[in-house]
C-alpha cells in the first residue's frame, strides 16, 4: 500500500529566515530605486527654471544700473517732438526769418541750483519788453539733471529766471522759448556754470 503525502506546498518565501531578509531586501530596494527616479524627475524643471532666471536676473541688474546712472535719460515728450518733426522745422525756418538774437548768462552754482539771466532782441537790436521766456537746462554729461524756469522781459528784455535743480557745474545746454504775443523763438544755446 502506498502512501500519499498530502502536505500543503510551502511558500519558498517562507523557508528559513535568509528567505524573508532577501524578499524584504528586495522590496526595499525596489522602492528607493522608485524614489530616487521619481526625485530625479523634479530637478529637470528645477534646472530649466533656474537657467531662465539667470538672464531675468541680468536684465534687472541691467536695467537698475542704468535708471540710477546719471549720464542716461529718457527724453521726455520724445513722441509727440517726433510726431511734430514738421512743425518744428517749421520753427526753425521761423527762427531764421526772426532772426531774433538771444543771449543767456547763468550765474554760479549755488546749493539748490542757478539763476540765469536771458536778453531778448529783435533783428534791429531793440529789446523785447514783456516777452515771456521759458528756460530748460540740462546738464551736458548728465542728461538727467534738468531745471525749467519761465519769467518776463522788463523793458530792456531782460528776464532772470530761477533754474532750481541743477547740481553740477560744467557744460549745459539751455533751450530757451521767446514768446512776444504769437510770435515765437526758439534757440539752444551752450554755456558753462561755475561755482
Amino acid at each position: 500500500m502506498t502512501t500519499q503525502n498530502h502536505a500543503t506546498p510551502i511558500d519558498p518565501a517562507l523557508c528559513g529566515s535568509d528567505n524573508l531578509v532577501g524578499e524584504a531586501g528586495r522590496v526595499v530596494a525596489t522602492s528607493l530605486r522608485a524614489g530616487k527616479q521619481a526625485g530625479r524627475g523634479w530637478q529637470w524643471p528645477l534646472l530649466v527654471v533656474a537657467l531662465l532666471a539667470i538672464p531675468v536676473a541680468a536684465h534687472a541688474f541691467l536695467i537698475a544700473k542704468a535708471l540710477r546712472d546719471p549720464g542716461l535719460a529718457v527724453e521726455r515728450d520724445y513722441y509727440k517732438r517726433a510726431v511734430a518733426w514738421d512743425a518744428e522745422m517749421a520753427q526753425q525756418r521761423d527762427n531764421g526769418t526772426l532772426a531774433w538774437q538771444v543771449s543767456v548768462e547763468p550765474g554760479p552754482l549755488q546749493p539748490t541750483g542757478t539763476t540765469a539771466t536771458v536778453r531778448a532782441l529783435d533783428s534791429r537790436g531793440q529789446p523785447l519788453p514783456n516777452a515771456t521766456v521759458r528756460v530748460r537746462a540740462r546738464h551736458n554729461a548728465r542728461p538727467a539733471e534738468t531745471a525749467e524756469a519761465t519769467a518776463l522781459t522788463d523793458i530792456q528784455g531782460r528776464a532772470t529766471v530761477a533754474l532750481v535743480g541743477l547740481q553740477s557745474t560744467g557744460l549745459h545746454a539751455f533751450g530757451v522759448e521767446v514768446a512776444a504775443g504769437p510770435v515765437r523763438f526758439t534757440a539752444t544755446l551752450r554755456r558753462d556754470i561755475a561755482r
